[in-house]
């Protein structure tokens, strides 16, 4: 501080001229080092909630595509439960058609 007394003693407008000069600058970095904090702080809570954002998207995702899976297998045994009953009672019915086919031929055989 007696450095400042000193050259405002001895140096006059010049001198106060230069400590206005240098206190503005000091002044203005240091509006400029809190600002620059505060939009580093910003940016770091946008990225973070973007972050959560995308973690949460892809979550639902994940949700939605395990109950569309789910769904579809679902589907399938469905299908397939009832492609067996139908094809067992296909065969039921050709058997059926088949004996007694065998027995028209029997009769046929016998009477011919």
């Amino acid at each position: 501080m007696e450095i400042i007394y000193d050259i405002l003693l001895n140096a006059g407008p010049l001198g106060i001229l230069a400590i206005y000069a240098i206190w503005s600058q000091r002044e203005g970095q240091k509006r400029l080092d809190f600002l620059q904090g505060e939009f580093i702080l910003k940016v770091e809570q946008l990225s973070e909630k973007g972050l959560a954002e995308r973690e949460a998207l892809l979550e639902k995702m994940e949700t939605r595509e395990k109950e569309i899976i789910d769904r579809w297998s679902s589907v399938v045994s469905k299908v397939e439960v009832e492609r067996d009953e139908a094809q067992k009672e296909t065969l039921k019915e050709i058997s059926i058609i088949s004996g007694k086919l065998d027995r028209l031929i029997e009769r046929g055989s016998d009477g011919g």
